[in-house]
């Protein structure tokens, strides 16, 4: 039996999720001076990346929500960085949400003045994956582009 699930099971195991990629959505409204910003993970590898940051095993679907709230709220604002004119984003968390095998973070910022350039700073589960992929996509009032930054690029410059 043994040789069974060192043969056979534990290579599925271990390659049932190969892909380490994060989304990141970052939307604008130049008429409502609204930035929305919404993160999605796979829910295991937040996990790990919040259990590592906070030494406490984290359960997103059915652990503490108030909990995971802020465990998430201070991931995110160590790993996400938005600079417009020089100076840093003051994001607002609005919460969470589990689709499936991904976990959703959604954040805000309001009073943001019209922009040509962003720049932002991405290094989401960098610290354990090193396969890890971040996906960028930026839409000022419909016009989108998008970047990729892969571990250990974390910097990105937009201009529109």
């Amino acid at each position: 039996m043994m040789l069974l699930i060192q043969h056979f099971l534990l290579p599925l195991l271990i390659f049932a999720h190969p892909y380490f990629v994060s989304v990141t959505e970052v939307e604008y409204r130049s008429k409502e001076k609204e930035l929305g910003i919404s993160c999605k993970f796979y829910t295991d590898d937040l996990e790990e990346a919040l259990k590592k940051s906070s030494r406490e095993n984290t359960d997103l679907r059915n652990g503490d929500k108030t909990k995971n709230q802020k465990l998430i709220s201070a991931y995110i604002g160590q790993h996400l960085k938005v600079i417009i004119a020089e100076k840093q984003v003051q994001l607002r968390f609005i919460g969470f949400e589990n689709d499936q095998e991904a976990t959703w973070c959604y954040f805000e910022a309001d009073g943001v003045l019209p922009f040509k350039k962003i720049d932002i700073e991405a290094d989401f589960l960098y610290e354990i994956k090193k396969e890890q992929v971040n996906l960028v996509h930026v839409t000022i009032d419909g016009n989108r582009k998008s970047s990729k930054l892969s571990n250990p690029d974390k910097n990105i410059s937009l201009s529109f």
